[in-house]
């Protein structure tokens, strides 16, 4: 796979758990064919889903449009559901 075909895929595979976790607010999400669960922080109470694509580890997250952070609150106030992607580091070493 292309570095342009990894994009495309990961950048659909985003769009696609975003629309079904924030916009369809569903609690299990499908994504290259795997079900996963959508989980929800302890305090916030804010969407949050692990998956995996291609061998990476990314985890989302919902904005919450009621922080009081500059840098956070922008995105979240205007697009009102707005996600954060982060890859994450492999602990199992």
């Amino acid at each position: 796979m292309t570095g342009s075909e990894t994009t495309t895929v990961i950048d659909e595979a985003f769009l696609s758990v975003w629309r079904q976790t924030l916009v369809e607010q569903k609690k299990i999400v499908i994504i290259d064919n795997s079900t996963l669960s959508v989980h929800r922080t302890t305090k916030q109470r804010l969407a949050q889903i692990d998956f995996e694509l291609d061998g990476v580890k990314f985890r989302g997250l919902e904005q919450n449009p009621q922080t009081k952070s500059r840098c956070a609150k922008w995105p979240a106030k205007a697009a009102r559901k707005s996600c954060s992607f982060c890859a994450r580091a492999d602990t199992s070493a």
